[in-house]
């Protein structure tokens, strides 16, 4: 028995030997954060790498224009994923920190705060303002009869949501928004004026449907820290696209199995009978087809579900694919400040609400910095507010984004996806969509995990590197 045992572990230890050993042909199709931090992190596997990118550009979401502020300097505005905090954003910090893209110098610091406010009502008092915390002490700047009953509201909801995200192991790995409030008995009253389009701003949620939003997915916004831990959050002077180019080209210096294909768009992949894939794409209206080992869509479910409907096999992922719902969100950049903040309360995030469940979302960015002078960054517009920034000639750029709607049905259907994908052979999913949230945090975390789906030995070498990694709790 003591001969077989020796024999069974002598035979892992080759295999994993040979695994190691034996070179793999990898795509990775996109080349946004997500795709980035998995090549990254794969990058010493000793693989050839081949990364599909359909833009000029890498980046994805994360991209940035430079337009010239009130005095004719130069600065830079993402126009994706903007600000994070070190609390919420730890592994995203820890990414940055090794690769030396963490200089204080690099990056704005602010303390963010809110008001909520009805859009059709100049005269009507917010409906929540955040007031001015620090260590000691709350102070607030309305004047209405109930301010500190909603702040405390607010309070409460933020302090419950905190120990959630703290502790979300202790709770139902389905939880809705809904579910949550009804076990803290939140006043319906605030719930419907100022806490639901709270959750509805950060996730890109509908008002309506933000009560079966799946709880996870709010506290990663909402609650990365204690609401009296008066964290900073930071803003990348040169956009966080910047960050990532930088790092990524540190990579392609250094390691030369590691090729990134621009203006490369995969238009069509098929399994083939020995386990390999095809991959046909079309770079500058010319068509390739190239095979691979191994296939990681970096990519959103909408896109992913275009590029495998030719094969038989991959089609049957398309069931999960299919209730993935997203929402489309045009971002604007303008200085058109009449109607889209508060004239009275001044703060970073403005939400115009209108009664009927609809709202709207404007950063004033100069409470980030000066340097932002008057512009204004703002999504979720109605047909009627785009209407008035169309005639005031004040926009300076607008962008279009799609974003993930993630309720427990669509953590579901990941989770089934996953493991469908494995069972197909080597296919692997990275993104924020594929986690809790989508975020830059989730963004470096997909990475990671593939890395460890792939090899969990080198995952244990970015432990070290990145100590914040060993507390991720890892999935399929």
């Amino acid at each position: 028995m003591i001969f077989l045992k020796t024999l069974t572990v002598t035979g892992i230890l080759l295999i994993y030997s040979c695994q190691a050993m034996s070179k793999e042909k990898i795509a990775i199709i996109g080349a946004g954060a997500a795709g980035i931090a998995t090549t990254i992190f794969l990058s010493e596997l000793d693989n050839k790498i081949v990364i599909f990118e359909k833009n000029n550009e890498i980046g994805g979401n994360a991209r940035e224009i430079e337009i010239n502020n009130e005095y004719g300097k130069k600065i830079k505005i993402d126009l994706g994923p903007q600000y994070f905090s070190k609390k919420g954003w730890g592994n995203y910090v820890g990414f940055l920190k090794y690769h030396n893209q963490f200089n204080k110098k690099d990056y704005y610091s602010f303390k963010p705060s809110i008001v909520v406010y009805n859009s059709q009502v100049e005269a009507a008092p917010p409906l929540f303002v955040s007031p001015k915390v620090d260590r000691y002490s709350i102070k607030w700047s309305t004047k209405t009869k109930d301010s500190t009953a909603r702040g405390l509201e607010m309070f409460k909801f933020l302090s419950k949501s905190y120990k959630f995200n703290k502790n979300s192991k202790k709770y139902p790995s389905n939880l809705t928004f809904q579910s949550f409030l009804d076990s803290n008995n939140f006043d319906s009253k605030y719930l419907e004026e100022f806490i639901n389009p709270i959750a509805a701003a950060v996730t890109n949620f509908e008002i309506k449907d933000v009560p079966n939003s799946h709880m996870e997915s709010i506290s990663d916004y909402i609650s990365p820290s204690h609401p009296l831990s008066n964290s900073k959050y930071y803003v990348a002077k040169n956009g966080i696209a910047t960050a990532l180019k930088n790092i990524f080209r540190n990579y392609r210096y250094r390691f030369p199995n590691l090729l990134l294909k621009k203006n490369s768009e995969v238009v069509d992949i098929k399994t083939k009978e020995n386990g390999r894939f095809e991959i046909t794409y079309n770079q500058l209206n010319n068509h390739f087809v190239e095979s691979f080992d191994r296939i990681i869509f970096a990519i959103p479910p909408y896109a992913i579900k275009k590029i495998i409907n030719n094969d038989s096999r991959l089609r049957n992922l398309k069931r999960y694919l299919e209730v993935m719902p997203y929402k489309q969100a045009k971002v604007i950049i303008h200085n058109e400040h009449e109607h889209f903040i508060s004239r009275e309360y001044k703060r970073f995030l403005n939400i115009g609400v209108d009664g009927s469940g609809d709202y709207f979302i404007s950063m004033q960015l100069n409470r980030i910095n000066k340097d932002f002078t008057n512009y204004i960054k703002s999504w979720d517009l109605s047909e009627y507010e785009y209407s008035i920034l169309k005639s005031s000639g004040k926009i300076k750029h607008e962008s279009t984004f799609w974003h993930p709607l993630i309720s427990k049905e669509f953590r579901a259907n990941v989770h089934y996806l996953k493991r469908h994908g494995q069972s197909l052979g080597k296919i692997h999913f990275a993104g924020g969509w594929t986690q809790r949230s989508e975020t830059q945090e989730t963004a470096i975390l997909s990475g990671f995990h593939v890395l460890t789906n792939i090899d969990n030995k080198h995952s244990n070498i970015w432990k070290k590197r990145i100590p914040s990694l060993s507390k991720v709790n890892i999935e399929l």
